[in-house]
């Protein structure tokens, strides 16, 4: 068969043209992934209520930890004059540690 032949034509219009195949595979992908985006917003929201949460026990936390260092810093200074707060000292094991570095 040669290039100048009539039929040659016919034969060229039947080859296979990937377009449309590929087309319907990354429409199917584009279409999953749209799905994918939809069902994540709802768990966005519960991350964003999580996180608040979350704040709202780290505020109480540092709040509590702030006070038991007072405490113990009172208590330390106490242990000195008092056999008593002494007592307290050695029964829980209580010294004084380097101060955390402040929360960002």
């Amino acid at each position: 068969m040669s290039l100048n032949d009539p039929n040659s034509a016919s034969v060229s219009s039947q080859l296979y043209s990937p377009f449309w195949p590929l087309f319907a595979f990354f429409a199917a992908l584009s279409y999953l992934q749209a799905t994918y985006l939809v069902a994540d917003f709802p768990q966005l929201r519960e991350l964003k209520g999580a996180r608040s949460e979350l704040e709202n026990s780290l505020t109480q936390s540092r709040v509590v930890s702030r006070l038991i260092d007072a405490v113990s810093g009172e208590l330390l200074a106490m242990a000195a004059q008092s056999s008593e707060a002494a007592k307290i000292v050695a029964e829980f094991k209580i010294q004084l540690d380097k101060p955390s570095d402040p929360a960002k």
